[in-house]
């Protein structure tokens, strides 16, 4: 007995939608590759440059990338998001590092090389409106508090600074301009070196906190 034919499958038809899931997964591919040539954008020439040049660089329309982000400052929160989330992640890592001392100074380190590939850094770390960029922070801040407490308690970090001190000096490493792998290395010591808990410097702080007392 002769098989009754195969039903044909069903062709898409013109007017047909794109399964949800794939729309979806095409819209998340394509937000991640905006936020990406404006992070490579932004970094190169800060923050003056138009949306139409981001979406040029992209390949895709201005439309695009409206639809994702509806201003410039939240395109610019968005990277900011990720980059924090991104180094408050790696200060957590470090956590587990044996030498206390070693894991801040690593911190420090690459928090100016990525300041020194991203200007986004430094606004970050001076604040920014957004919500989503501010609990980044949040966690950040609490994972580099953890690091220098961590350190004093190693007696690798002098007793009277506080975390805040020592992004703010920081800050000058940070945002000190053109500067080669070298000579970020070198400043970093030379204000590590002068962190460090050294009998002098120990001594000084306890100097300090008997007058206030």
């Amino acid at each position: 007995m002769a098989k009754a034919p195969a039903t044909p499958a069903k062709t898409a038809k013109s007017g047909d939608k794109a399964p949800r899931g794939g729309r979806r997964a095409d819209a998340v591919r394509n937000r991640q590759h905006v936020l990406e040539v404006a992070q490579a954008v932004f970094a190169e020439a800060g923050l003056s440059v138009p949306i139409d040049e981001i979406a040029k660089r992209a390949g895709v329309g201005v439309g695009t990338v409206y639809r994702h982000f509806p201003t410039k400052e939240a395109l610019f929160g968005a990277i900011l998001q990720h980059h924090m989330e991104h180094i408050a992640e790696h200060a957590e890592a470090l956590l587990d590092k044996a030498d206390a001392g070693v894991a801040l100074f690593e911190l420090l380190h690459t928090m100016a090389r990525e300041s020194h590939k991203k200007k986004d850094f430094i606004h970050a770390l001076g604040g920014y409106p957004s919500g989503e960029v501010k609990t980044a922070k949040k966690r950040f801040v609490a994972a580099f508090e953890a690091l220098v407490k961590r350190a004093q308690r190693a007696k690798e970090l002098r007793p009277d600074v506080t975390a805040e001190d020592v992004i703010m000096l920081s800050k000058s490493v940070f945002g000190s301009g053109e500067q080669d792998e070298a000579t970020r290395t070198r400043r970093l010591q030379v204000l590590f070196d002068g962190l460090k808990a050294t009998a002098a410097a120990v001594k000084s702080a306890t100097r300090t906190k008997a007058k206030k007392s």
